[in-house]
């Protein structure tokens, strides 16, 4: 079965790169549909120590704090983040 292209939307090119091989979506080859089911993901606010951050992009709520905690552990210096302690202190909602 063959889906819309979820990056073109179906048209088989993007405008904003016709400077790139005259636009042809590198995702359907210029076909304008895809063979895979699209996989959409939901944003998720990730909070810390109860003050949200930013937001992360994942399709379920355990990846998504699984990306939050991998972000604190990659910059456990950073300001916002130097009271976290723990990983009990990081959590994620969904993102309205």
């Amino acid at each position: 079965m063959a889906y819309t292209c979820i990056r073109c939307n179906g048209t088989g090119e993007i405008a904003a790169h016709r400077n790139v091989m005259g636009g042809v979506c590198f995702k359907c080859h210029g076909t304008g549909t895809q063979d895979a089911a699209p996989r959409f993901s939901k944003k998720w606010l990730c909070k810390y120590d109860g003050v949200g951050l930013f937001a992360k992009s994942a399709r379920t709520e355990a990846e998504a704090l699984k990306k939050a905690i991998g972000h604190w552990r990659c910059n456990p210096d950073a300001p916002a983040m130097v009271n976290i302690t723990d990983e009990s202190q990081i959590t994620v909602e969904p993102y309205a």
